[in-house]
């Protein structure tokens, strides 16, 4: 680092340029906005972030001494770059600043128009412009700020996200790792995170124009003038106030306790309006969901609390993020709003309902049996009774509604259903996640459940003696009692659990499923499990099954492998069918050897299979998905 020539080059900087301010657009002025920023890159972000520019004026625009960076004031060691001589942005034109064309055209198929890094000859790179900054131009996951300056060295445009706010607040939220954020109508320049929503689906050199440009629509603060949550919520699919901080009133209506695949529990609270204080809209929600993060609430079902924090969109769900959130409670023992009935007529459109209390009014059917004791699903009021198949993603599934427990880290109160079973009491918020809405019970304890009979056992298919069968198997987190992790991902049954696991496994095996020649297995830890399930049906199949195995790189220790008859099967080779990718999946393998800025892409990779089947070669690959 250039420390002693320091305060020289500042105090030039402080002779030779004007302060930085913000340019006013007079008539006919430059009218250069940034447009989408892509800095959380899945691999490795100094090879593949960029930034979009585009001119939303009415006249070309000599790009030869603008200049683009990180650098928000003069000398701070970030990054400031002039474009390249007798560059032009012509009237719509959309142009795409990328820190290499080779890292670029990797993950979108076609070069940047400018590129910060020397790595293809063919397009034009930035220059640098050490009278503001000389350093590296890279933009920083957690927080940092993106900025154009003209000729004068004024700020054309300027937007800071995550934790910098040098020149707005609250900031755009943050993206996720290969999002974007945008600029959404791609012409709106209010000079707030207001401007902005987190992209999916990245999309250099486009513009989005469409949506609304809110110049001036904030939430009130003023106690006696609070917005109602329908008027956060908005509408339409996603909040008005997106990156917006807002402040309301509301009942708590439920909790959510929900642990991730590492093991790290999260909390969600559902706050609706106080009753009578909704604005009477059905197009708008009148609830909201509060993110709380790690931290246990502190507040219950019932209390009335005024509540200021950021909005965002997490995946199409409408929530308050918990960055900077705010939660006073004003009262205790506040009656709840009156839940909202579902039907199968209404199911279709639950939007205006996200976040709210909702009920299922009538005794249902359960479709989906509970899984890891803390959810099942079950046909709504007004369904066609009966088991629901969907075989590709077209088939509508409206007539569904999944059911979940409060907490998926303690699920002893929640009923453990199968399919054809009834039940009735469903009341909580309506959550939305993996594009699905789903109920939260807060009081399982309450539902009142009848039991159907256990229908016959499914008979399987018995080949003729030229034939032979093929079984794909599902054993559903077969671990050992060790702790191999040190993680509470991985489950570590007690030894009696384990026994009557592999007893059930045993007779599934031998009996539902009659001995297949061929079984492929799913999520079980190790071979010496599959070995000790081999021998307890060996008697009932007449034969000990061949384990074919391999360790995968799966975090929490789960792999597939092929049971083939010795008498038929003979194994020979196979492998772990492991590639990369060109994006960050958090995966390490030392059984492949990526380049760098590429990641394993399989956690449990698809085990190939060489074996002969009666003399006859087969290739068969066992695939978890």
């Amino acid at each position: 680092m250039w420390k002693r020539p320091f305060y020289v080059v500042v105090l030039c900087l402080l002779a030779l340029l004007p302060l930085a301010v913000r340019a006013q657009n007079e008539a006919g002025a430059i009218r250069l906005l940034i447009t989408e920023v892509y800095y959380d890159v899945p691999g490795a972000d100094e090879a593949a972030e960029w930034i979009e520019v585009a001119n939303v004026g009415t006249t070309a625009v000599d790009l030869s001494d603008v200049k683009i960076g990180d650098s928000e004031t003069p000398g701070d060691n970030e990054g400031m770059l002039r474009f390249p001589e007798g560059a032009v942005i012509e009237p719509g034109q959309v142009i795409v600043i990328a820190q290499t064309a080779v890292g670029f055209r990797d993950l979108f198929g076609f070069d940047p128009d400018y590129e910060i890094q020397v790595s293809d000859e063919r397009v034009p790179t930035m220059r640098p412009f050490p009278l503001w900054s000389d350093g590296d131009f890279v933009l920083a996951n957690d927080g940092d700020e993106a900025l154009l300056l003209d000729g004068r060295n004024q700020i054309l445009d300027a937007v800071n996200y995550g934790a910098a706010d040098s020149f707005f607040s609250p900031s755009v939220l943050g993206a996720l790792t290969g999002e974007s954020i945008e600029r959404i109508p791609a012409d709106c320049d209010t000079d707030s995170a207001a401007d902005w929503e987190a992209q999916r689906q990245p999309t250099p050199g486009e513009l989005a124009l469409d949506g609304v440009c809110d110049e001036g629509d904030t939430a009130v603060s003023d106690p006696d003038g609070l917005l109602p949550i329908g008027a956060v919520q908005g509408d339409g699919a996603k909040s008005p106030f997106v990156n917006e901080e807002v402040t309301f009133r509301g009942v708590v209506t439920g909790i959510f306790e929900d642990r991730n695949s590492k093991g790290i529990v999260y909390y969600t609270a559902f706050v609706q309006d106080v009753p009578g204080a909704e604005d009477g809209d059905p197009a708008t929600s009148d609830g909201i969901a509060l993110f709380l993060g790690r931290e246990r609430p502190s507040f219950n079902v019932g209390d009335q609390v005024l509540v200021t924090g950021q909005v965002t969109e997490y995946y199409g769900f409408t929530e308050l993020e918990d960055d900077s959130l705010d939660i006073a409670v004003e009262a205790s023992d506040v009656p709840l709003p009156e839940p909202i009935p579902i039907q199968a007529d209404n199911a279709a459109v639950l939007e205006p309902l996200e976040g709210m209390l909702v009920t299922l009014p009538e005794t249902v059917q359960v479709a989906g049996p509970t899984y890891s004791g803390c959810g099942f699903t079950v046909l709504l009021p007004g369904s066609e009774p009966g088991r629901v198949y969907r075989r590709q993603a077209s088939d509508p599934v409206d007539s569904l509604m999944t059911i979940l427990n409060d907490s998926d880290v303690e699920c002893a109160d929640f009923p453990n259903l199968k399919v054809g079973d009834t039940v009735s009491g469903l009341t909580g918020p309506l959550t939305y996640n993996f594009e699905q809405f789903k109920m939260v019970v807060q009081e399982p304890e309450k539902l009142a459940v009848t039991a159907a009979p256990f229908p016959p056992l499914p008979r399987p298919p018995i080949p003729a003696a030229d034939q032979f069968s093929v079984a794909t198997f599902n054993v559903e987190n077969y671990f050992d009692t060790v702790d191999d992790t040190r993680s509470s991902a991985e489950p570590k049954p007690r030894p009696e659990e384990l026994a009557v696991k592999q007893e059930k496994l045993a007779y599934a095996l031998s009996e539902t499923l009659a001995c297949p020649t061929l079984v492929g297995i799913q999520e079980v830890e190790n071979k010496p499990l599959l070995d000790t399930l081999v021998e307890m049906a060996a008697e009932a199949c007449g034969f000990t099954y061949t384990v074919t195995h391999l360790e995968s790189a799966d975090g929490r220790g789960i792999d597939v492998a092929l049971l083939s008859d010795p008498n038929r099967v003979e194994i020979g080779d196979y492998q772990l069918r492991q590639t990369c990718a060109p994006f960050e999946t958090g995966i390490f393998d030392k059984s492949v050897d990526c380049r760098p800025g590429d990641d394993p892409l399989f956690s449990r990779p698809p085990l190939q299979v060489s074996l002969t089947l009666d003399g006859e070669p087969y290739t068969v690959i066992v695939n978890h998905f």
